[in-house]
């Protein structure tokens, strides 16, 4: 009798053996981390007001495996000292502004478009509203998506060590206006 028995239990105990042991928590922080690196930046062709006209702009959504997706047709920006890679100062936001040169541009602030700054450049065959735009950001500068809003690191080559602001262009560039 004792036979009938030792045989099943002895199945059943070494049935887990090879298996990978499981630690709570980890596969948690596996899924945050693979999450954030196949985490898809998308530009969408948006339209805006500014200063009485309706222009072409660029809306972001961040698409993120087994998390929520971030969707803005903003960006905050912050921007860094190329050299000393220390950062310089940040910026409340702005929208992504569509030029006729191929440039992506931010300007200074929502209400102040007297200052802009090139940030990228998009390729497109036709601008439609709502349709997928192909981009690259400029050099070294990237999107960095945190919980709730997608924020625009601008790394950039500062005349003087001392200088806290963006080499803004007063230079209003040629935007794409809706009729």
């Amino acid at each position: 009798m004792n036979r009938i028995f030792l045989a099943p239990f002895a199945a059943m105990v070494l049935a887990g053996c090879g298996a990978p042991a499981v630690i709570p928590g980890s596969l948690d922080d596996t899924a945050s981390v693979q999450a954030q690196s196949a985490t898809r930046i998308v530009g969408t062709v948006a339209k805006s007001t500014l200063a009485g006209q309706t222009v072409l702009t660029m809306s972001l959504e961040a698409k993120r495996p087994l998390l929520k997706n971030t969707a803005q047709d903003y960006t905050f920006y912050t921007f860094m000292d190329k050299e000393t890679r220390r950062w310089r100062g940040s910026g409340s936001g702005s929208r992504l502004f569509l030029g006729k040169d191929g440039g992506i541009y931010i300007s200074s602030g929502p209400t102040n478009t007297e200052l802009w700054y090139r940030v990228g450049t998009y390729q497109s065959n036709g601008l439609v509203v709502g349709l997928p735009l192909s981009y690259t950001l400029d050099g070294e500068h990237a999107f960095d998506v945190s919980n709730a809003a997608i924020h625009l690191r601008i790394y950039h080559a500062y005349q003087s060590r001392t200088s806290s602001e963006l080499e803004w262009s007063r230079k209003v560039p040629r935007l794409f206006e809706v009729n």
